[in-house]
């Protein structure tokens, strides 16, 4: 019998998240993807760019204790805060696709042994992306409207009108049409790469995506005591 060669494709960002049946619908047959790293690359680039401007612009749109994490008596304390602040977000920003990627892909693995890590991996990229897609939009909505506080494009924005918890509105908060585009993605190229049931693959993606959210909601709670914490840290520093 004659071995089939496996087909080598390129990454192709924009068709796997627009078009994401026709993208997949051979996913299962390709044993390389060209063009991973270059991507992945542009998009911690990206990112990095995206966290730094939003943490400088959020300096001057939002009533944040800027100043409140620096003694009074410290020279050229606002420019320290800001200089910081954007550093760390870059930084941060640069950092998180690459860790993103490889975390998300494992914890998918345990669902998806099938499809293997490599392509799990791929999909991840195509994820993160439209992820970017849905910060950077976030960032424009927050500037042009800056009086508006709290989560945009997601039901976040509904459940803050009814309830102060932190818990809840990050919970809802992750429920946005980008959440939906990024689940309609995954079923395609879980369905492409795998043999896998329609059943199988809608009740892990919404247990795991439930998970996630959970883990948001009680990350950001905790967040918000931590910064409770460090807005009483100039007491120590003084």
């Amino acid at each position: 019998m004659q071995e089939r060669t496996a087909e080598v494709q390129k990454v192709q960002v924009l068709q796997a998240i627009f078009l994401p049946r026709k993208a997949f619908c051979r996913f299962t047959e390709c044993g390389e993807m060209a063009g991973v790293v270059p991507r992945l690359v542009g998009l911690s680039l990206l990112s990095a760019m995206i966290a730094g401007t939003s943490a400088y612009v959020s300096r001057f749109y939002f009533d944040m204790p800027v100043t409140s994490f620096l003694p009074q008596h410290w020279p050229f304390r606002e420019l320290i805060f800001d200089v910081f602040t954007v550093a760390v977000s870059a930084a941060a920003g640069l950092l998180q696709p690459f860790a993103v990627l490889a975390v998300m892909a494992f914890i998918f693995l345990i669902f998806f042994k099938e499809i293997g890590y490599k392509q799990l991996f791929i999909v991840e990229l195509y994820l993160q992306t439209i992820a970017l897609i849905g910060a950077f939009i976030a960032g424009i909505m927050a500037a042009l409207f800056p009086f508006v506080r709290g989560y945009y494009l997601s039901l976040g924005a509904v459940t803050q009108l009814f309830t102060d918890s932190i818990f809840i509105n990050a919970f809802f908060g992750g429920l946005s049409i980008f959440t939906i585009w990024k689940v309609y993605v995954q079923y395609w190229a879980y369905r492409g790469a795998s043999s896998y049931s329609t059943a199988s693959i809608v009740w892990k993606l919404v247990l795991l995506n439930v998970f996630f959210l959970l883990i948001i909601g009680g990350w950001t709670m905790a967040a918000g005591k931590w910064i409770g914490y460090l807005e009483r840290l100039p007491l120590l520093l003084d």
